[in-house]
């Protein structure tokens, strides 16, 4: 039986009595005690085979620095209790029980605090999850498990809103109106820190090169892809409450996004950019939010890019829906359906805020007024 690697994801444990404390449900950061370097869930493939007694743990990396953690999702692991000291470990999308039907133990390190050691076992063999690097120096470790000592030990410390272990949005675009990040988390959150605005695209004009941009509030989905627009360039102020349920999931977001941008270690989790049908956040020339073609290999991870169909102009700029009702107002109407449906004998017919209202095949239940017809204003009248 093969177990990938996000059950390394974190199989770290030690033996202590089946009476220790166990960490509540939530979400963590994990550390390592020896290195200090902390976990980062980087892909869902891997395994642990028991057979062979070999491994492939390389869906996890460590890295030094808990202040690059505060803004990475891939650093985010929850931790949800079944049952006895057995816990399902979650991240980036995937977890343990949903690879490989199979939860994990955990036990307290009762000498230290808040620190744990995670194991698996079968058939009288048990592996250990570990800092493989064995240098207390480097940046970068390696998860392993044939450790020793504090090398298995792993302190967990809970995200919280306040203090120093929250979780904060750092901005990549600075407009001319604030700075804004494309966002794209396995979790639930809201926003802590006041003045923070949700955006997602609700509908996209290829032909005029025009996305449409709404507000959502509340609780996010897990899940959702955005634009996050913050207070300012610190993570500090830009602060997430990670948790919670929302109240439904976000329909009609143009807006997608991926987990993974890995192709080191023979892994291969990663989407191709694809310029025809895919357009990247950016600040336009005049300052404002928009969408433009990009010369990057592959998506990045955890942000959210637009959906586009192909023929659609290279850069878009962004509009609220009102701003978009007054520029379609603004635009020569054409004389009537027959001159916009020539090519094609049915399309789709929508209103000036770009809702489906119809097609040209049903035009007769249309209150007069102008509509959009293959990307060009009608009026259509009784």
């Amino acid at each position: 039986m093969k177990i990938t690697p996000i059950i390394t994801l974190l199989l770290l444990t030690s033996a202590t009595a089946a009476s220790a404390a166990l960490p509540a449900d939530g979400y963590y950061r994990v550390k390592n005690v020896m290195s200090g370097r902390y976990v980062y869930v980087i892909d869902n493939h891997g395994y642990l085979d028991w057979g062979a007694t070999s491994a492939d743990l390389n869906a996890i990396e460590l890295w030094k620095g808990h202040e690059n953690t505060i803004s990475d999702p891939a650093s985010v692991l929850y931790f949800n209790h079944i049952e006895d000291s057995q816990y399902d470990v979650t991240a980036q999308g995937t977890g343990i029980h949903q690879i490989i039907d199979y939860y994990v133990k955990l036990y307290e390190i009762r000498s230290e605090p808040d620190t744990y050691m995670l194991y698996a076992s079968k058939s009288g063999m048990t592996k250990y999850l570990c800092d493989g690097e064995r240098s207390e120096t480097q940046d970068r470790g390696v998860l392993g498990d044939s450790g020793e000592g504090k090398w298995r030990y792993w302190h967990l410390e809970k995200i919280e809103t306040s203090g120093d272990n929250h979780f904060g949005i750092t901005p990549s675009l600075e407009g001319a109106d604030g700075w804004y990040e494309p966002f794209y988390a396995a979790f639930p959150y809201s926003f802590s820190s006041p003045g923070m605005t949700a955006l997602y695209v609700s509908h996209v004009d290829a032909e005029h090169g025009i996305a449409v941009v709404k507000e959502t509030s509340g609780t996010i989905p897990a899940g959702t892809p955005l634009i996050i627009k913050c207070n300012g360039v610190n993570a500090a102020d830009n602060r997430l409450d990670i948790g919670g349920t929302a109240s439904a999931t976000l329909s009609g977001n143009c807006l997608k996004g991926v987990y993974f941008e890995n192709t080191a270690h023979k892994h291969y989790s990663a989407v191709a950019y694809d310029a025809a049908t895919m357009r990247i956040p950016a600040i336009l020339a005049d300052g404002k939010l928009g969408f433009v073609t990009s010369d990057i290999k592959l998506l990045p991870r955890n942000k959210s890019y637009l959906t586009v169909p192909q023929g659609c102009a290279e850069t878009l700029q962004t509009m609220t829906e009102n701003e978009y009702k007054a520029y379609l107002e603004n635009l020569p109407p054409e004389a009537g359906i027959d001159s916009v449906t020539a090519e094609k004998s049915v399309y789709d017919v929508y209103n000036m805020l770009g809702v489906k209202v119809g097609d040209t095949n049903s035009t007769s239940n249309l209150a007069p007024g102008i509509y959009i017809i293959n990307h060009k204003k009608v009026f259509i009248g009784k």
